[in-house]
């Protein structure tokens, strides 16, 4: 029996690489690329809390040449990185998102760049004349919780270019 020589083994092993290679498409979206994005679920800064996760989907696909690399409806997703409650006083909620990744039609995750501010209405001057005009039980009333509402659309942006890789 003739023994197997080190040398085959990698002519071997870089050719079954070069036919995976040629078995792929691989192409790139662009850092800077658009994405549009809808928010799938209504955030309310009364109820969120800090790392929320926060999911949403893409409104359009993305292509390159005649392949898709991000699919209309593909899987987004973000998380809630400030959040503040409504208080005392009439002051406002708060509340700020981050939208991170997109999933690609390879699966590789694609970084997004958007980070989203919110905020309530304040009504703390009109809370305090209340309370000196007519009543100090006006102090309590709180200032309006910050909503993002389902079906909310905000446009992304593809922070690193990256590599996705599709069967031909």
């Amino acid at each position: 029996m003739k023994k197997v020589t080190p040398l085959f083994l990698v002519s071997l092993l870089t050719l079954a690489i070069q036919l995976e290679v040629l078995g792929q498409n691989n192409l790139e979206i662009q850092e800077g690329t658009v994405v549009r994005v809808r928010l799938l679920e209504t955030i309310d800064s009364r109820t969120a809390k800090n790392g929320d996760i926060v999911n949403l989907e893409t409104i359009d696909k993305i292509e390159s040449g005649n392949q898709t690399i991000i699919e209309y409806n593909a899987k987004v997703t973000g998380r809630v990185i400030n959040v503040v409650s409504n208080k005392s006083l009439g002051r406002k909620g708060k509340l700020d998102i981050s939208i991170d990744y997109v999933r690609a039609a390879d699966g590789t995750n694609v970084p997004l760049s958007y980070t989203m501010n919110q905020s309530g209405k304040d009504a703390t001057v009109g809370v305090i004349a209340g309370a000196v005009l007519l009543s100090p039980l006006a102090l309590v009333v709180k200032g309006k919780s910050a909503v993002l509402m389902k079906g909310a659309e905000f446009n992304t942006y593809v922070s690193r270019t990256t590599k996705i890789n599709l069967p031909r």
